[in-house]
């Protein structure tokens, strides 16, 4: 649903039709119908880039690499962590698993007492369910990360939190409680983070707020305010979205020149960072499609490599058979001792049916979908034909060695023995 939200609003941004519905009796309701294809083509590429499945790349090396991280080591306190990282990147692509990795990630720190761990699994329970417009549920994980970023006096993440906060209730047209998270972390970007771009941030949601409650004068002072910061440090997002609010403003205030030249600005200012955007994004993707290229070529030489080595203990082991029972073949035309030519028999019957149990071992596994029990019958089974298999053969080899090797030893002893 995100997604979707995300691709509308990028076909939307080509013209503020909001700015100009409010203004239909002036000469700004023409539009350029040519600049408006022009940037909906632009739009449209861009969407693709943005699209679940290009998200879903993108995200997918981070995730398989946290996974392998978790399949790798024992459960302990920094388990949580690799949860929360994976419910962040499940974030943009599939809210369901987010909740349920970040569900995982607080179980996990309430166990091992990781009171951080908590805090951003309370956080990003937060967070995903607002991306589903689950405020109430929301607020509430985020009032408890909040409780434990107090208390560890983590105050990027309290801002945060009061920022998310303010999303949530004017989401839910609680604009004076948005007002109220958003003073909050402002008062800490300001004054304790000494962050400007957080500040201009934060005075863009206010400035929001303010208008949604017609304050236009509170509106307009925020969003000048945001204005400069965002001059100051070239931030041309915070600067793009001031320069819309203060558009909104002007139109309000029905001073339309200088209505018309914030909405340029910020129609600029949109654009820049539209081709910006779309530049890091296809970067991204190659960049991330060649890690994933460049892994897949390391794992499938990996595999070859095992393949060989593999082929080649094959062919070792046959050898081996093979000169065990070229050797068993030979006995009975030497004169060998009893004792070692049953040794050598037993010796090469025993390699025999563990070069077999060996072949057969990832045929049962696979089948028996690796249940104990399963596998010991089967195990049962193949030991009793191996054992039927094994009496045949002893029986042969006595017949064709043993047998000829003990008549060998009678009549030698027959030929040696005193004369009465």
């Amino acid at each position: 649903m995100e997604i979707i939200k995300k691709i509308i609003r990028l076909f939307s941004i080509g013209f503020n039709f909001d700015y100009y519905l409010e203004n239909t009796t002036t000469k700004m309701t023409t539009v350029n119908w040519n600049l408006f294809l022009s940037k909906s083509v632009g739009c449209f590429l861009l969407a693709i880039t943005l699209s679940p499945l290009s998200v879903s790349a993108q995200n997918q090396v981070k995730i398989d690499s946290l996974i392998r991280l978790l399949s790798t080591e024992e459960e302990n306190a920094q388990t949580a962590e690799i949860y929360n990282g994976l419910s962040e990147e499940y974030t943009e692509i599939d809210v369901k698993e987010a909740i349920n990795y970040a569900q995982k990630a607080l179980q996990t720190a309430k166990n091992y007492n990781n009171e951080r761990a908590q805090s951003e699994a309370y956080k990003n329970l937060g967070i995903a369910y607002q991306r589903v417009n689950k405020h109430i549920d929301a607020l509430k994980n985020f009032l408890a990360a909040l409780g434990f970023m107090d208390k560890l006096k983590n105050e990027k993440g309290r801002a945060e939190c009061l920022r998310l906060m303010g999303n949530s209730y004017k989401s839910r047209n609680m604009y004076e409680k948005a007002i109220e998270s958003y003073s909050k972390a402002l008062e800490i970007y300001e004054q304790t983070l000494k962050n400007k771009k957080g500040s201009a941030a934060v005075l863009n949601d206010l400035a929001e707020a303010y208008l949604e409650l017609a304050r236009n004068n509170n509106a307009f002072e925020c969003a000048k305010r945001s204005e400069t910061l965002a001059q100051e440090i070239k931030a041309d997002e915070e600067l793009c979205q001031a320069s819309l609010i203060i558009s909104k403003i002007y139109a309000r205030k029905k001073e339309f020149d200088k209505a018309h030249e914030y909405h340029m600005m910020y129609n600029e200012l949109k654009d820049s960072l539209f081709k910006k955007q779309t530049l890091l994004a296809i970067e991204k993707t190659e960049k991330r499609f060649r890690q994933e290229q460049y892994r897949r070529e390391q794992e499938q030489a990996k595999l070859e490599a095992q393949q060989q080595a593999s082929y080649v203990q094959y062919f070792l082991i046959l050898l081996v058979m093979t000169l065990l029972f070229a050797t068993i073949a030979l006995l009975g035309k030497f004169n060998i001792p009893m004792q070692l030519s049953r040794n050598l028999i037993f010796i090469s019957l025993f390699s025999v049916a563990q070069f077999l149990l060996m072949l057969i071992k990832p045929l049962v596994e696979k089948y028996t979908g690796g249940l104990p029990f399963f596998i010991f019958l089967i195990n049962t089974f193949m030991a009793y034909g191996l054992v039927m298999i094994n009496r045949r053969l002893e029986k042969r080899i006595n017949n064709t060695v043993i047998k000829p090797i003990e008549d060998m030893e009678e009549r030698r002893r027959e030929h040696f023995s005193p004369i009465d």
